[in-house]
């Protein structure tokens, strides 16, 4: 059975596959067309460069021609261990399809261009097959080949990375069922339906997941995982913060969880000290803060642990603050930009509202700060911007900084 060809941008766009063929194979043969130039002239003839360069450009022109197919080829029919000599049989056939193309299409189109070239006989033909056999077959389709097969196992280990991702996502949710101590059937049904799902495809991913579901119903509901449970805060805070580098952002989550955060938005911003490149890479880093989150709700004695949201660029943000928030009176949101400059005293901002908020807000910039443009994106956005007047924290302490002071004046810590 074919395999899954890869699923990436450039493959999904059968253009962009022909693209960069022809625009390699192009840059390759200007290249050596003026390094064969050059060389005549230092001999001291006097060579005609479109004559070098136009055969040239057709012979790898066909060779680009050729590429997509091949690629295809090693997608759909990889050299496996299992199937090791059937598929090299088949490559090998393939392999003497793509010599005789090519040597029959520069036959019949040199003569075209003005190139020199012997009438097509049996023999001509028989003579530069002989010829070009070796280069195409050894150099240019086993090279060709290559970057397929290399091109489809990049594709398997990072589908696999996202399978892993998705499945530690499953569990961490698993243990956020426990920590509420409230096992109910439906629970163990989905885990052990996600558990049948791998059997087949990741015998290995499934054995792990079987082991952790042991230890998870070794546990005994009755007895806390830690400090017993303390009621929520009253209220509601989404801390929006910029991404940031290395064990920073560990740091964020870990201490925000335990002064009672509601949920995280990781934003990106245009000073952010790190960017999200796919979707894979999102999943992998809210997994690994989910496990820290989990760690700091169970050290604190938190009853729930803080939702955490994909991450987003700051326009969407600002276009729809809460979208994944319950709806409530808008009269009972506040929205807040923590700035270094430009920005009012916190304690003036919550004066002038008519009444204390229930669900805030609270935007903290990267290490380098908003840009102008930035803030005046989030006022013109109806945000409030604040300066917590004293001295300049770093990112990650003005965001630990900026929940203790919300839960002080607003929550519950006092």
């Amino acid at each position: 059975m074919p395999t899954h060809p890869p699923t990436n941008k450039v493959v999904q766009r059968t253009w962009l596959v022909w693209a960069w063929s022809f625009g390699i194979n192009t840059a390759l043969v200007l290249v050596l067309s003026v390094q064969d130039y050059y060389l005549g002239r230092s001999e001291g003839s006097h060579p005609n460069f479109w004559r070098i360069l136009l055969p040239g450009l057709v012979s790898f022109w066909i060779y680009a021609a050729l590429t997509p197919p091949v690629l295809w080829l090693c997608w759909n029919y990889p050299i496996q261990r299992k199937r090791f000599f059937s598929r090299l049989s088949l490559h090998f056939a393939a392999s003497l399809l793509f010599t005789i193309i090519h040597v029959t299409l520069r036959i019949l189109i040199y003569p075209r261009i003005g190139a020199k070239v012997i009438g097509l006989t049996p023999a001509v033909w028989k003579m530069m097959f002989l010829y070009f056999a070796f280069d195409n077959i050894v150099n240019t389709y086993a090279m060709i080949a290559f970057l397929g097969h290399m091109m489809l196992s990049y594709h398997e280990l990072r589908a696999r990375e996202l399978r892993s991702a998705q499945l530690e996502g499953k569990l961490a949710k698993a243990q956020l069922s426990m920590l509420k101590m409230q096992l109910q059937p439906h629970f163990l049904f989905n885990t052990l339906h996600t558990i049948a799902t791998l059997v087949d495809d990741e015998p290995r991913l499934a054995r792990q997941m079987i082991a952790r579901l042991g230890d998870f119903l070794s546990l005994q509901p009755a007895a806390p995982l830690g400090p017993e449970p303390q009621p929520e805060s009253p209220l509601e805070l989404t801390l929006a913060v910029a991404l940031l580098k290395g064990e920073k952002f560990d740091l964020v989550v870990q201490k925000t969880t335990e002064l009672g955060v509601t949920s995280i938005q990781p934003v990106v911003t245009e000073r952010a000290d790190v960017r999200v490149r796919d979707n894979q890479d999102a999943i992998k880093r809210v997994t690994r803060w989910q496990r820290i989150a989990l760690e700091a709700a169970k050290q604190s004695g938190r009853a729930r642990v803080p939702d955490f949201l994909s991450p987003i660029d700051l326009p969407s943000l600002l276009e729809n603050p809460f979208a994944q928030a319950e709806e409530t009176e808008s009269l009972d949101r506040l929205c807040l930009m923590f700035s270094e400059h430009d920005g009012e005293p916190l304690s003036q901002t919550l004066a002038g509202q008519s009444a204390p908020p229930a669900r805030v807000m609270a935007l903290v910039g990267a290490e380098g700060g908003w840009t102008d443009n930035e803030i005046e994106q989030t006022r013109a956005a109806g945000w409030s911007v604040v300066t917590l007047s004293g001295r300049t924290m770093r990112a990650e302490t003005a965001a630990i900084a900026v929940v203790a002071l919300l839960q002080n004046l607003l929550g519950d810590l006092d």
